[in-house]
């Protein structure tokens, strides 16, 4: 018996051995549809978009209380306030940059160890 690498029907058996079935090369890719063009999960855009706009609202936050304790009219609690929110500020900007330039998990699924 022969058989033709490529050209058969993909070897059930395998997927049965292996536990996690990954695509080999006779294998039908499959798609998501939930992802757009450029390979970004809707999830993934929609928090980038969200963060942007939290990120916004956070620094005029920080921005006026800052003013406010330049001004010396700021109690202890906003400089309190003030260390921890740019604190999470920081965090929300990092997380944000992860989103935007990380790889997400299904950017290479092809190139992982099989």
């Amino acid at each position: 018996m022969v058989r033709r690498v490529g050209f058969s029907e993909p070897d059930t058996e395998a997927k049965k051995k292996r536990g996690v079935y990954r695509n080999a090369a006779n294998d039908a890719v499959e798609t998501n549809s939930n992802e757009i063009e450029s390979g970004t999960p809707p999830g993934r855009l929609f928090s980038i978009i969200f963060l942007c706009l939290w990120l916004t609202g956070w620094s005029a936050a920080i921005f006026f209380v800052f003013d406010t304790i330049i001004n010396g009219n700021g109690g202890a609690f906003l400089y309190v306030w003030l260390i921890l929110a740019l604190i999470g500020w920081c965090v929300a900007v990092l997380k944000l940059f992860t989103l935007v330039f990380g790889k997400h998990e299904g950017a290479n699924a092809s190139s992982d160890d099989r």
